[in-house]
């Protein structure tokens, strides 16, 4: 992590415990802890890709949608803590499960109430599989964010390939191609990739050549 995402981090995080509405407008000892678990988290080595930039790229995108969100300081927070837990060896599902339920050990000493924080669990494990319900706003900003990079220019979205590939580099090439394609496929054959429409009008055609022209790359 460098020292400019640290610092953006902090200012970023600062910034939305000021409109949480939880009078942790200053700053706090309890808030000032869970950013330092959170920096813990996002810096362990086994992160090429999910670590504090996607976040920031997260919450830089949830910005510019979050008029569609209900609570957008809920989604932020979903944000912040929808890859707190990773580990590629993991199964299907278990990092975003993992992951909602630290959410909900630690977000009650921002002083959210119960149901707030359900939301924030519901959001990450939303994550699982990005698949959003009709006029779920929330879900729909939230899902868009953590998806943009795929609709991003193609040498950004090509590093994300490559890094993504870095973290599995465990996995042998035939058996990664084989599970990164049904994935790439499973987003291509659906109708849409992503909810709101500012995300389907600029992001969605350069998404999908963008999984495309891996999947070409990958059977090769």
């Amino acid at each position: 992590m460098s020292c400019h995402e640290s610092e953006q981090s902090a200012a970023r995080w600062q910034a939305l415990l000021s409109n949480l509405g939880t009078g942790l407008g200053t700053p706090s000892h309890r808030g000032a802890m869970l950013f330092e678990l959170l920096q813990q988290q996002y810096a362990t080595e086994q992160r090429v890709y999910h670590g504090l930039k996607h976040v920031l790229h997260m919450l830089d995108v949830i910005d510019t949608l979050s008029r569609f969100a209900a609570d957008p300081g809920a989604v932020r927070l979903a944000a912040w803590f929808h890859d707190i837990v990773y580990d590629p060896t993991a199964g299907a599902g278990r990092n975003e499960e993992q992951s909602a339920a630290y959410a909900a050990r630690v977000l009650p000493a921002l002083g959210l109430g119960p149901k707030r924080i359900a939301e924030i669990e519901r959001l990450i494990l939303l994550t699982k599989d990005h698949r959003v319900e009709s006029g779920d706003g929330n879900g729909a900003v939230l899902v868009d964010a953590d998806l943009a990079i795929l609709g991003e220019e193609q040498p950004l979205y090509q590093d994300y390939a490559r890094a993504i590939r870095a973290e599995y580099a465990w996995v042998p090439d035939e058996a990664y191609s084989q599970g990164r394609l049904r994935g790439l496929r499973d987003f291509l054959n659906r109708d849409h990739i992503y909810h709101t429409p500012p995300m389907r009008q600029q992001c969605e055609a350069r998404a999908r050549r963008n999984l495309a022209a891996e999947i070409n790359s990958l059977q090769k």
